[in-house]
């Protein structure tokens, strides 16, 4: 009597619902041969169907959909001192971190312009890797802020909204309003 144990690696998938309703995925399945000795055996393998239900986006989400189990905003300033002479950039990038969400899905990071502070965005980054089975994206987004005459300022708060897969509810991921000292020019 001969046994055989066999270890199939399935491949992962991450499957992204286009509409609401009931859906069934089809298992997977596995037809081949191995080689046992000098012979070669015929195998098979199935799984099992998926059936799952897609809810649809909740009424008056304002935004992109941003469905998620986890949703951060995260920012750096470079210098990270908060007042500078007038001329003197600052680099302000933004990292937009998402569980669940393909970085497609990501929506982009609009700053409010500001008079005195010109504002050039840099081209985004959006990658994402897949830890212990689940996807995490971030989008990463820097900003050259050039001062262009004295006086106090504030950056508005960045605020995403997102929906909470977890609590079923609508939430946001949200930045702190900063202030900014510029003073004149050494030179003038």
């Amino acid at each position: 009597l001969m046994k055989f144990q066999f270890y199939l690696n399935f491949p992962d998938y991450l499957v992204q619902p286009q509409k609401s309703g009931e859906f069934t995925i089809e298992a997977p399945a596995f037809n081949g041969r191995i080689r046992q000795n000098y012979r070669s055996i015929a195998v098979s393998a199935i799984g099992e169907d998926t059936h799952l239900t897609v809810k649809p986006i909740v009424d008056n989400y304002q935004g992109n959909w941003l469905p998620s189990e986890l949703v951060t905003l995260h920012e750096e300033f470079q210098p990270d001192n908060m007042s500078v002479e007038v001329g003197t950039p600052i680099t302000r990038t933004i990292t937009l971190t998402a569980v669940g969400i393909t970085k497609e899905q990501l929506p982009e990071i609009k700053l409010t312009k500001l008079d005195g502070i010109k504002s050039y965005p840099d081209q985004a980054e959006n990658k994402n890797v897949v830890r212990d089975g689940r996807i995490i994206s971030q989008r990463i987004e820097s900003f050259a802020l050039l001062p262009q005459k004295p006086g106090n300022y504030t950056l508005p708060e960045v605020k995403i909204p997102w929906f909470n897969t977890v609590v079923n509810k609508v939430e946001f991921a949200t930045l702190p309003a900063k202030q900014i000292t510029v003073t004149g020019s050494a030179l003038t």
